[in-house]
């Protein structure tokens, strides 16, 4: 299971950033979450069961480090309208990392290689591709068949 496919809870979520400094303000941290969701910075949730069988929203655990940006972005003086450039960068990174290091498109690299390659064989074979020789190893080729095969030979 990668990292992307792993939540966690959306009330541990919160303990847990507020154990990393994260300020939520004086208002429900939940309502926070909900905000950065509707600005774009943060996923959706996701419903799911929870420990005790209850059905609870659950975020994706690299939410945490976002937090952990946003938190650092603002303390920079970032406004939210930066925040937001910032963090669309951010994901269209992600995205095209995601994209250039998945499992498909590596399959289907080796496999537009391998039929390139199976391609240029068969096209060699016909005699419709053909290997173009300089004349210096043609002119190497016709003194080596004048060389006798048999150094003891006299004749």
């Amino acid at each position: 299971m990668t990292d992307k496919d792993q939540y966690i809870s959306a009330q541990k979520l919160i303990q847990e950033a507020i154990n990393k400094g994260i300020d939520f303000g004086k208002g429900d941290p939940y309502n926070r979450l909900r905000y950065y969701t509707k600005m774009g910075w943060l996923p959706h949730m996701i419903r799911k069961k929870g420990e005790e069988d209850d059905v609870k929203g659950h975020y994706p655990t690299w939410v945490l480090e976002r937090l952990l940006k946003i938190e650092n972005l603002k303390k920079l003086g970032y406004s939210n309208e930066e925040l937001t450039k910032k963090i669309n960068e951010h994901n269209t990174l992600q995205s095209l990392k995601s994209i250039l290091f998945s499992k498909e498109l590596r399959l289907k690299t080796w496999a537009i290689i391998l039929l390139s390659l199976i391609v240029i064989i068969v096209l060699f074979e016909l005699k419709v591709l053909q290997v173009r020789t300089s004349g210096k190893v043609d002119n190497i080729r016709q003194n080596l068949e004048f060389i006798p095969t048999d150094p003891i030979s006299t004749e």
